[in-house]
């Protein structure tokens, strides 16, 4: 009697979709190969990864990386999301990124970092994705930028007052301290301009960069442009979302801050109220105009203010 050898290849590839909470779409792609039945282990199985799109306001805080100075071990953001990426810059304590997806590997879940609608200076700083691994993340309130809105108008109850002789902060609700901290303003050739302000913009993070002219692109605007109530909303956004507005108080040498965190605009020229991870001076002038406070301080003040309240800055 002859022999009847059966031989089977069976080759598969099964998408899997699912979808989560808050319109997250989950895809994942698993591959399996089979001959004689005898399981063969593929690269997709052992590299098997899920991308997740993350909600379209989705912000990000590094944690346990290295401090101010670089003291420390920083946390590597990378080309891709592998140990063995590119490293592209260390991320020191406190920055705030926004992401838009999360992929899970087989080393770890990561994060993809978004710097759309920045409208970067210098867009050919960022030369490829970057990732940074969740572990050293955690998760940032859900937050999305806010202009500020005519038709609500300025927050009467609430007010910010930076006194530059004291190099110091303080936020009132309805005429009581809410908080005071330390601050650092600008520099004699940099210098924070005492006046009377609002908050016109506030977004959880913000790339800044240098060098660029503060007298620049906004030039021929008035410095009380933001102050006028004849100006419309669609202005504003579009001088927000100029180049002038991607960047600290426009200053002649180099800076490259990704994730400055808790941004709030009061002033045409870029100045803003916002978090600092690149030093610990506060209590002196230390900034390029801006009125730079430590995160902890900076993120209680960005989740209680509003766009349009405030911010008076004074001798």
């Amino acid at each position: 009697m002859k022999k009847v050898i059966l031989f089977l290849i069976i080759i598969s590839t099964i998408p899997a979709f699912s979808y989560a909470e808050n319109n997250i779409i989950q895809v994942s792609t698993t591959t399996y190969s089979n001959s004689i039945l005898q399981p063969q282990a593929s690269s997709s199985q052992i590299n098997a990864t899920t991308t997740t799109l993350v909600p379209e306001e989705k912000y990000i805080q590094i944690i346990n990386s290295c401090k101010f100075n670089f003291t420390g071990t920083c946390v590597s953001v990378r080309s891709g999301p592998h140990k063995k990426s590119k490293k592209i810059f260390g991320a020191r304590n406190g920055i705030v990124l926004k992401v838009s997806e999360k992929v899970i590997n087989s080393e770890g879940s990561w994060y993809k970092i978004s710097f759309e609608n920045e409208k970067l200076i210098y867009e050919e700083r960022v030369k490829s994705d970057m990732y940074v691994n969740a572990s050293y993340t955690v998760p940032v309130q859900s937050l999305a930028p806010e202009f500020y809105n005519e038709t609500t108008g300025h927050d009467e109850t609430k007010s910010i007052v930076v006194d530059l002789s004291e190099q110091k902060l303080y936020a009132y609700q309805s005429g009581t301290l809410y908080m005071s901290s330390k601050v650092s303003t600008g520099l004699s050739d940099t210098p924070t301009t005492p006046n009377e302000y609002y908050i016109f913009y506030k977004t959880p993070s913000r790339y800044m960069q240098g060098p660029t002219d503060r007298k620049g692109l906004l030039k021929s605007y008035s410095a009380n442009l933001f102050n006028s109530t004849t100006t419309s909303t669609s202005t504003r956004n579009y001088l927000i979302n100029s180049k002038a507005y991607a960047t600290d108080v426009g200053v002649k040498d180099y800076y490259d801050l990704p994730g400055v965190p808790y941004t709030m605009y009061f002033d045409s020229d870029g100045s803003a109220i916002h978090g600092a991870y690149w030093h610990n001076d506060f209590g002196r002038n230390h900034s390029h105009g801006c009125v730079n406070m430590n995160i902890k301080d900076s993120e209680k003040l960005y989740l209680w203010a509003n766009a349009g309240t405030s911010v008076i800055i004074r001798k």
